[in-house]
């Protein structure tokens, strides 16, 4: 039983599900969300993604406990242990993956490789505040991810983190929301690249993620000044937007950038900060729009791409038990692209086929 006494659930809204007893095995979600294929038609199945953020403790962090944790703390362990139950089409790693030691190269190899390392070659990560904490721009995330002195790779372009791909029918976007290290403003280089990627884009469906969010009812976290992500998102008609950070899971209602309840054209915003490091507290009452916070247990969110809509399930650590589940279409109809400009073929990016990276200067 992953639920102690004293844990915080608040859920609002009819899509919301809340068990606390049944285990719930991965590889029956698709079962249970709308639009679930049947078994004549496995080849055509929707891409199923995981994704957390927040995550691993290093060796020497009196929590870590041989690797195993406590109750609270260092459950990266319990949580990736989550990934093994399926074959996942991409995992999100939401930043913040190794705290201590100051995010460097050895931390990563000592902490984040034995545990959600093992499904490194289908990460394709965001970076967090605490990559920065080397006071060398992120080397270890950078050298972890893109390889040692690599200026491109899986995590994109070296000192700049953003970058798309596609996915089944959905379009992915990986964002930096580090906003002291990188520009976000209108005019700069991120912002730039991002509004091109979606005029560009030609899928139905648009995830975002980013580690810091807009909206949180987290009550310890500085958010990111992410608004004039979340403007060009929307304008974008991005449907999804996955953030880590507070150290929480939390669900809202679609909005609009300004916090306006928009069930036709909003985003849908997940916090999912319970990757293993340590759970926060929660405001009371929650932030409004919020339909679903629970810091009760570490765990990863799994989402099922459809075509025209998205499932998701949050599954709690180490039980898989499912406390929060629901599918909902994607929101609006996408204007035809426009042609694609010549910047989007600058760089490469090793996390796959249909990647566009930034090109190769930081901003």
């Amino acid at each position: 039983m992953d639920l102690p006494a004293t844990v915080f659930v608040i859920a609002t809204g009819m899509s919301a599900r809340v068990r606390h007893s049944a285990p719930l095995a991965v590889a029956a979600l698709a079962l249970l969300w709308a639009g679930a294929s049947p078994p004549a038609a496995a080849a055509k199945r929707a891409p199923i993604i995981a994704a957390a953020g927040d995550i691993a403790c290093a060796p020497a962090n009196p929590r870590y406990n041989g690797g195993t944790g406590t109750f609270n703390s260092c459950q990266q362990l319990a949580t990736s242990n989550l990934l093994q139950s399926r074959k996942f089409s991409a995992i999100l790693p939401l930043g913040d993956l190794v705290y201590d030691e100051n995010g460097s190269l050895g931390s990563y190899f000592s902490a984040y490789e034995p545990t959600w390392g093992r499904f490194r070659a289908a990460s394709r990560p965001v970076i967090g505040n605490h990559e920065y904490d080397d006071g060398l721009g992120g080397q270890g995330y950078w050298d972890y991810w893109d390889g040692v002195g690599a200026s491109n790779g899986r995590a994109g372009v070296r000192g700049q983190g953003w970058y798309s791909y596609n996915l089944g029918s959905w379009h992915l976007i990986a964002l930096n929301s580090n906003c002291d290290f990188v520009t976000c403003r209108n005019t700069g280089r991120q912002i730039r690249w991002l509004r091109n990627d979606l005029e560009a884009n030609s899928k139905r469906c648009i995830l975002a993620y980013m580690h810091h969010p807009r909206f949180s009812s987290g009550l310890y976290e500085k958010r990111g000044d992410t608004r004039a992500l979340w403007k060009t998102l929307y304008r974008g008609k991005a449907d999804v937007i996955l953030n880590g950070h507070d150290h929480l899971y939390e669900r809202f209602a679609p909005q609009r950038p300004s916090g306006i309840r928009d069930w036709h054209g909003g985003i849908t915003q997940f916090t999912v900060g319970t990757g293993g490091y340590f759970l926060f507290p929660v405001a009371i009452p929650p932030q409004p729009n919020s339909q679903f916070t629970f810091n009760g247990s570490f765990g990863i969110l799994v989402m099922k791409l459809a075509r025209e809509r998205f499932g998701w399930s949050f599954l709690t650590a180490p039980s898989a038990s499912s406390i929060d589940r629901g599918s909902r279409r994607c929101t609006r109809e996408r204007p035809r692209p426009r042609r694609r400009h010549k910047h989007h073929k600058h760089g490469s990016n090793q996390a796959g086929a249909g990647t566009r990276a930034a090109g190769p200067r930081s901003g």
